[in-house]
């Protein structure tokens, strides 16, 4: 059962270059690539984090709608406030599913699984842990669908099937009772959060992260961490410690199986990237396990329609760029270009 478009956001990730304060002819805004495979047809905006509400588009925010063949983006002008970027929606070239929401700090190159994990890292010391599972020379928030590792994508694929499963289960469980949108985005957002938390701990590194059992063992503590935060923050949902951690095991067995990863993943340059890797077979394999797993997790959980006094949980990101505002009000003047992936 497919997410709603708007929830997912292209475990990811978007990608952001050359990101300055504001804009001008001679000073585009930022730039980059969507990447979880090319994300067609997302919303791709600049969430104010001073005002507003954390991962909802609000009036004023800026944004633009990713290509549909292609993926590129531009925003049509630089934001004049505090942001952190956020993706909405689209699909996934590679596979064709719905893409899960991702997001990335004000100055990152793209915005990818690997971005979103550090944003919601708010101790800032997953981005170095992750930097370490680039090929050499390549930064953490570089396009994976062009230069990636074995190591990069065990933990961006795992991470990515663990909260599509997560989202599609509930709203299979929920059926006709709708889930809304933003409570989905706040979900996959809790997720992920809960997983950067276990990545920031000290007995975490690059080598335990290329490891796939240790990473499934990391996933399963985050995993039973994010459903205590989301039991509590969702009167309307209910999902069991044991059927998350079962979904982040089988996320990391799924992600290794397909990407043929041994005890350990490498670090060193996959030639083509994810998009040389994601062949039809094994886009069909990510498909699968979604699919299967979803449908055996709904079983146990508890979803009823989104409350309408639902309010998003506010869920802490790291501390953004400054940008003055150049208007008075929320806009620049020249925005930037990106593809979605």
């Amino acid at each position: 059962m497919n997410v709603p478009s708007k929830v997912v956001l292209g475990l990811c990730f978007i990608a952001l270059s050359g990101l300055s304060g504001c804009g001008s002819d001679e000073d585009p805004g930022p730039s980059g690539r969507l990447v979880q495979g090319p994300v067609l047809n997302a919303t791709v905006f600049a969430d104010n984090v001073s005002g507003g509400t954390r991962f909802v588009q609000d009036a004023n925010e800026v944004s633009t709608t990713t290509n549909s063949v292609t993926g590129a983006f531009t925003l049509p002008s630089v934001p004049g406030y505090n942001y952190i970027l956020v993706s909405k929606g689209g699909t996934d070239k590679l596979t064709g599913q719905d893409a899960i929401q991702m997001i990335a700090p004000a100055g990152s190159a793209n915005i990818t699984p690997l971005t979103t994990l550090v944003a919601l890292d708010t101790t800032n010391t997953v981005k170095a842990k992750l930097q370490a599972l680039m090929p050499a020379g390549v930064s953490y928030d570089a396009d994976i669908s062009v230069t990636s590792s074995q190591a990069v994508l065990l933990v961006a694929k795992s991470v990515e099937t663990m909260v599509q499963t997560m989202t599609e289960a509930i709203s299979a469980k929920a059926g006709a009772n709708t889930i809304s949108e933003d409570q989905l985005a706040a979900i996959q957002a809790q997720t992920v959060q809960a997983i950067a938390v276990e990545f920031a701990k000290p007995a975490v590194n690059s080598t335990t992260l290329a490891a796939p059992a240790d990473l499934s063992t990391t996933l399963q503590t985050a995993a039973a961490g994010a459903v205590t935060s989301i039991n509590t923050a969702n009167a309307n949902i209910s999902i069991p410690s044991a059927t998350a951690t079962t979904i982040a095991a089988s996320s990391v067995t799924a992600t290794a199986g397909a990407l043929s990863i041994g005890a350990t993943a490498s670090t060193s340059t996959i030639a083509g990237g994810e998009a040389a890797v994601m062949t039809e077979q094994v886009a069909q394999a990510f498909t699968d396990a979604v699919e299967t797993q979803s449908a055996v997790a709904a079983t146990s959980i508890t979803a009823d329609k989104t409350p309408d006094s639902y309010t998003p949980p506010t869920i802490p990101v790291v501390t953004p760029i400054t940008v003055p505002d150049t208007t008075g009000t929320t806009g620049g003047t020249t925005g930037g270009t990106g593809v979605a992936f």
